[in-house]
């Protein structure tokens, strides 16, 4: 008896013993070592399509896809962060949209825990759905739901367009502080400048809405200025300031 006893705790020894020692690691999540550099980081003068097209290396266990996790240095277990999740653009990849977005680099300033997943078909759809509400209940698990102190929803071009099929549906409602759309539509009301390609094309903010398929009532129920759901907006691109945009939630 005595022996079987002293196999089951050898036993049991072999198979905690790793999940002790990833739960007592300093400075990581999810297996991350946050105070590593990013991975797959592109100089700013160039980024080779071996880079860009780098698969992910963190694995979410029910679909077993995977994902890009970068958060801050020096991150321990109970800190207040703010959770950033981006979705590249049609026919693009996970790390693309890393690199065109660079909120990695103000993640240690601002303590951002990024997720970027990717879709395989390289086009988001409501199939993607399940994959996209497994990463954030993943990741806010880890950190824990009362540490979040935002949860940015962003997207670039057909990214930016499920951006706003999805932050008004039964998931994302009631989580989503603040929308980010990079060259993904527009949503709430706009002034054209009334020159350039599509001047005379009218109402914008109609046209926008119309083709993001963003339901009418969630719109003219729960909106406010440039907002929906009730929820801010940024709009733009990377080179007028979005990153900077994330990160200025003090008006939220």
């Amino acid at each position: 008896m005595r022996i079987r006893e002293l196999a089951m705790a050898g036993l049991f020894t072999l198979v905690a013993a790793p999940a002790l020692a990833q739960q007592a690691a300093p400075n990581t999540l999810l297996g991350v070592n946050c105070n590593a550099p990013p991975l797959y980081h592109c100089p700013d003068t160039e980024c080779l399509g071996s880079v860009v097209t780098q698969a992910r290396p963190t694995v979410e266990p029910k679909t077993r896809r995977s994902f890009f996790l970068d958060c801050p240095k020096d991150y321990k277990a109970g800190e207040k962060v703010n959770v950033l999740l981006a979705l590249h653009g049609g026919g693009s990849y996970a790390n693309w949209q890393r690199n065109y977005f660079p909120a990695m680099d103000v993640k240690d300033k601002h303590r951002l825990v990024i997720i970027t997943p990717n879709s395989p078909t390289r086009v988001w759809s409501d199939a993607d759905d399940e994959y996209l509400h497994n990463l954030v209940d993943v990741v806010v698990a880890a950190v824990g739901k009362e540490n979040v102190e935002h949860f940015i929803l962003a997207g670039h071009s057909q990214g930016g367009l499920t951006s706003s099929r999805i932050v008004c549906s039964d998931y994302f409602k009631d989580k989503v502080d603040v929308r980010i759309s990079l060259s993904g539509g527009r949503v709430g009301p706009s002034t054209p400048a009334g020159r350039g390609f599509g001047a005379a094309a009218g109402s914008m903010s109609k046209q926008n809405a119309a083709l993001q398929g963003v339901d009418d009532e969630c719109l003219i129920a729960r909106t406010r200025a440039n907002s929906a759901c009730g929820l801010p907006v940024i709009h733009g691109s990377v080179s007028s300031g979005a990153v900077t945009g994330v990160v200025r939630l003090e008006a939220v």
